[in-house]
């Protein structure tokens, strides 16, 4: 991992791996949270030094895990805040050998080329966290509406909390991300991009707040009125 190599008329460059429970992407409409049933590796690659212009699925990068390539990992781009990131689906076991592959076409056996992960991150591959909402609610800070999450990491390991948190009929969203460590409760209190002030302006609504759970996306809801929080739902 780290390594530039010269593939065709291209230098490749894989390299800064991290093992992710969800990314962030930018949407065919809006920015969303996705998950899978694994973990995501995020590596950034260059082309020649730089950041590639081209789509995820051109860059014949695939994800590779004791020497079989797994020919559902097309990669994800568009990550929010990382312009050379891409995020490719691992299983959430322990492996001998994962890596980044790029396959050549038509070329004879062997030519392809790894970008083998570290032993650590093998390692943090194996363990997952995992997120639990305990508690949602919209209070009032020094006047001002606030979200207010607490998410307890019941896996066994530290990770980042990612959620996308929307109103009941906008189309937009925004994102609540914060680390939390294994075996503990952290608590976010803040107002994510412009949510609030759409809820304030409707005289309440339903909030929604979207994160990962085993082998998919969960959510939980609250109906907000202006004075108070009623009661949600988990669905």
């Amino acid at each position: 991992m780290g390594q530039t190599v010269t593939v065709g008329d291209r230098r490749m460059t894989v390299e800064n791996p991290r093992i992710r429970k969800a990314v962030v992407t930018t949407g065919m409409a809006h920015t969303r949270v996705v998950t899978h049933a694994g973990q995501f590796v995020v590596v950034d690659v260059l082309i020649n030094g730089a950041q590639p212009d081209v789509r995820a699925g051109n860059l014949d990068l695939w994800s590779s895990v004791d020497e079989h390539i797994l020919s559902d990992s097309d990669p994800l781009s568009s990550l929010v805040g990382e312009s050379a990131a891409y995020a490719f689906t691992f299983p959430a076991r322990r492996h001998d050998r994962a890596a980044i592959v790029h396959r050549t076409d038509g070329a004879e056996s062997g030519a392809d080329v790894y970008w083998n992960l570290p032993a650590p991150h093998r390692e943090r591959l194996t363990f997952e966290p995992k997120f639990t909402v305990s508690s949602f609610r919209v209070p009032k800070h020094n006047g001002q509406r606030a979200l207010e999450l607490t998410v307890a990491n019941e896996g066994k390991r530290d990770g980042t909390f990612r959620a996308r948190v929307s109103l009941k009929g906008f189309s937009g969203g925004s994102i609540v991300e914060f680390p939390v460590p294994a075996g503990e409760s952290r608590t976010y209190t803040g107002s994510p991009g412009d949510i609030l002030l759409y809820l304030e302006n409707q005289g309440g609504g339903t909030l929604t707040v979207q994160y990962p759970a085993d082998g998919g996306l969960t959510s939980v809801e609250r109906t907000v009125q202006l004075s108070r929080t009623a009661t949600g739902s988990n669905t």
